[in-house]
């Protein structure tokens, strides 16, 4: 792989044409390359937890809370009831026939929380 690539930027309204770097010299003396296919792979894990956390927020059942004047044992009470409340509502949407198992496609929580009645929503704890 080239470490090295030619690209155009604008500059005070000109277009010139610069050299980037696309590796570095770590303090190990190891080249490290800016993009390397596993760490690709790893965004792409991060940003599909993002997604399905997202929208846990967006229906309700999350919602953000500062922890950082809470006691270790306060914080560790918030993760107990956030993953209590998570299962429950990917149990309950597994129950009524949708994919909200490992292999899961974030958007379904959207689609299953849309099928809910307000009551059902309540139910699960998630916004009416």
């Amino acid at each position: 792989m080239k470490t090295e690539r030619k690209i155009l930027v604008c500059e005070n309204g000109k277009l010139v044409l610069r050299n980037i770097s696309l590796a570095y010299t770590d303090s190990n003396g190891e080249t490290a390359y800016l993009f390397e296919p596993e760490k690709k792979a790893e965004n792409q894990t991060e940003s599909y937890y993002d997604r399905i956390e997202n929208n846990f927020l967006l229906i309700g059942l999350l919602r953000k809370v500062d922890m950082s004047k809470l006691s270790n044992e306060e914080v560790q009470d918030l993760m107990l009831r956030k993953h209590e409340k998570e299962e429950t509502f990917l149990r309950a949407g597994r129950a009524n026939g949708y994919n909200l198992g490992l292999d899961m496609n974030p958007d379904d929580i959207l689609r299953f929380y849309i099928s809910l009645s307000p009551e059902e929503r309540v139910a699960l704890e998630c916004k009416p």
